[in-house]
């Protein structure tokens, strides 16, 4: 390839390796398999490089500005969660959980297919390019103890493409059962539910909560709970999306009860279900739930029997 073709290409590699570290991976494996695959001549692969390096140099000096002293990001990232560990001092799950969210965390059943076509992919074309930069990023956050679903998104917007591929190599197997008519209708129809869902729907969940706050006719001023603090994520607050005159206090089980008895106007619990907790359930007769996330009714639904009822942030109502 040209000189100007592999600085470029480089260079976007580079910016990728900036707004997300962990592309990093991928372009570990892209190498590999031009040495290895692609035969590559070693002097475009070392275009390439400098222009990789070139973006790199640019954002230390961006980073220099914007820290106020001189330091490599990617390194104090990765020594602040891989070395020390850092990232395993919030949920861990085991190493085949991406399997499991790509279902219940993504869209359902339609997340599965993609992931599974994935893994089709990574089998049958195993000296495929897109294999060897895609298949290392999912080993390595499989391995990493913590997991959200949000950190494989980078290979996720390839799953159409590597959907065709799948079905490609299977085309008799895909042809008898995608191509059947009533479950290629059943999987558009779906599609399209998930799509308006999807796009309707806030990226951010707790923004629904913030704006029922914040335009409620019932003047929610004061709102009790005595788990966590919605308005803090993080450790960060979200002052921004809350009024002045809103305030959020922490209370006791007993306080809250005693707090009922002695109000004749309504009082504002949040809890992070839909449920009252354990603690509560003396008081499910006089607390309503005034919103929550999601319907009632669809996080009722005990989809896995072992695992408890999902997190639905909710305003109960209480005389």
């Amino acid at each position: 390839i040209s000189f100007f073709a592999a600085v470029i290409s480089g260079a976007l590699l580079g910016l990728a390796f900036e707004f997300r570290y962990q592309t990093a991976i991928m372009s570990l494996g892209l190498f590999l398999w031009m040495l290895i695959i692609g035969r590559f001549r070693i002097l475009s692969m070392c275009h390439i490089l400098f222009g990789i390096i070139l973006v790199i140099f640019v954002c230390v000096f961006i980073d220099w500005w914007g820290y106020g002293k001189l330091c490599f990001a990617p390194w104090n990232y990765l020594r602040f969660n891989i070395v020390e560990g850092k990232v395993n001092q919030f949920d861990i799950f085991p190493w085949w959980d991406y399997f499991r969210t790509s279902f219940t965390e993504a869209w359902p059943l339609l997340g599965f297919i993609l992931l599974l076509s994935f893994c089709i992919t990574w089998i049958q074309h195993y000296s495929h390019i897109l294999t060897w930069t895609t298949l290392p990023f999912f080993v390595v956050h499989c391995a990493i103890a913590h997991k959200e679903i949000r950190f494989i998104f980078p290979i996720a917007t390839m799953g159409p493409l590597f959907l065709t591929l799948a079905a490609n190599q299977n085309y008799s197997v895909f042809k008898k059962v995608l191509l059947n008519k009533q479950i290629s209708y059943f999987l558009a129809g779906f599609n399209m539910i998930a799509l308006i869902g999807t796009t309707l729907s806030p990226v951010w969940m707790p923004v629904r909560l913030y704006e029922h706050i914040y335009n409620s006719p019932k003047n929610i001023s004061t709102i009790y709970s005595i788990d966590i603090n919605s308005f803090n994520v993080v450790r960060g607050k979200m002052n921004f999306y809350k009024k002045t005159e809103t305030k959020f206090l922490f209370i006791e089980n007993i306080e809250f009860i005693d707090k009922i008895n002695k109000n004749n106007g309504p009082l504002w619990l949040f809890h992070k279900k839909s449920v009252l907790p354990k603690e509560l359930i003396l008081l499910s007769d006089r607390c309503k739930i005034e919103f929550s996330f999601y319907p009632i009714w669809f996080t009722n639904l005990n989809f896995f029997g072992n695992f408890n009822q999902p997190s639905n942030w909710s305003i109960f109502e209480c005389r």
